[in-house]
């Protein structure tokens, strides 16, 4: 097993819809504040997060400035990459995904930033091509309980609430953890 407790302080993390609203759903937020400083949300992600009930919790984290909500240029490199990701054409090699894949995938493909997403059927296609660093949410449970930032217990729980609504890779966060705890070391450092 890789141990090391990382400091993250100077890492941007974009979140795309479906990892950010796994957190607002079991009401853990904060605990992911604790552990990342510097959290974006593209505008495609703040309105599909805001559709999903959860306005007044990403409103609170802007406002705080725990998150930055971003807006592309039209004209930069993040609004052409959105609009590769996102049209159909006929030049091969180019895989349409969703308007919150796609805006977290371009941001963090000009910026360095790490992808957070559950999606991996969608992006993984574009993790590979751009060699992007990216979390799931079961990899930053991994990231929060070696920081002591959460307990087992408290994730358990998290856990089962999240496995209600969206899919998780293991029944039990302690079952994820034995296989996989040094899988998020290698997505962030590209091992």
């Amino acid at each position: 097993m890789i141990c090391l407790r990382l400091n993250l302080s100077s890492k941007t993390f974009v979140f795309d819809t479906d990892c950010l609203f796994t957190f607002f759903y079991v009401k853990c937020e904060n605990v992911l504040l604790n552990l990342l400083n510097k959290i974006v949300i593209p505008l495609q992600v703040y309105k599909e997060i805001s559709r999903m009930g959860f306005k007044d919790k990403i409103d609170y984290l802007i406002n705080k400035q725990k998150a930055t909500r971003y807006v592309f240029d039209i004209s930069s490199e993040e609004a052409f990459l959105y609009l590769e990701m996102t049209n159909e054409t006929e030049m091969e090699k180019i895989k349409v995904i969703g308007f919150g894949e796609a805006a977290c995938i371009a941001y963090a493909k000009v910026n360095n930033a790490i992808l957070c997403s559950n999606n991996l059927k969608d992006i993984t296609f574009y993790i590979d091509k751009y060699k992007l660093k990216y979390l799931t949410t079961a990899d930053i449970f991994c990231m929060l309980r070696d920081n002591k930032l959460m307990d087992d217990l408290e994730i358990e729980k998290c856990w089962a609430k999240m496995k209600s609504k969206v899919f998780l890779p293991n029944e039990t966060f302690y079952d994820y953890y034995n296989e996989n705890k040094d899988l998020y070391i290698i997505r962030l450092f590209n091992i």
